[in-house]
């Protein structure tokens, strides 16, 4: 799948930050029945990332956003729970590579995936919305943040995996 350029991300997030209640749960809906698997993913990592306190976290409005920003560029295949399986499972083992690593080792992997990964504006657009706020300080970023960022690149990944388009 060919690149969603940054005009389509900003595009697609300007309309859906203006969206109503009710033109939300016509998107969830619709979701719901395009992509139930990965309905069922995001909700149970939506779970794990929240405060106790939060009715959600970022996660659902920026899965909301790649959504409608791969569908702007392609019809998106459904995708099996096993897709979302293997890309999360390779995320999985990426993150796991970096547990011995310096802090100059994993700004290289993050300053390579933002730079090569096949939807690096997605990616980069990503990241700045989920470190808002924490952009001088990113070392003291909620912890959430690289989980809500492993689920959000493991939906992208299962999007627009070669077996699945």
């Amino acid at each position: 799948m060919n690149q969603v350029p940054r005009e389509t991300i900003e595009a697609v997030w300007e309309k859906q930050m203006d969206f109503s209640d009710e033109e939300w749960s016509q998107w969830v809906d619709q979701f719901a029945q395009e992509q139930p698997a990965l309905l069922v993913y995001l909700g149970a990592a939506d779970e794990s990332v929240r405060d106790s306190e939060e009715e959600t976290s970022e996660l659902m409005p920026l899965a909301a956003l790649i959504y409608d920003s791969l569908r702007a560029r392609t019809t998106l295949p459904v995708i099996d729970p096993e897709v979302i399986e293997e890309a999360e499972d390779a995320n999985i083992a990426l993150l796991q590579s970096l547990d011995d690593a310096s802090e100059a080792e994993h700004h290289a992997v993050v300053e390579q995936l933002v730079n090569e990964y096949p939807q690096a504006p997605m990616i980069a657009f990503i990241m700045e919305r989920l470190m808002e706020g924490n952009e001088e300080t990113p070392d003291l970023a909620p912890d959430q943040i690289g989980m809500e960022l492993l689920y959000l690149k493991t939906m992208i990944d299962a999007l627009t995996a070669p077996k699945t388009n």
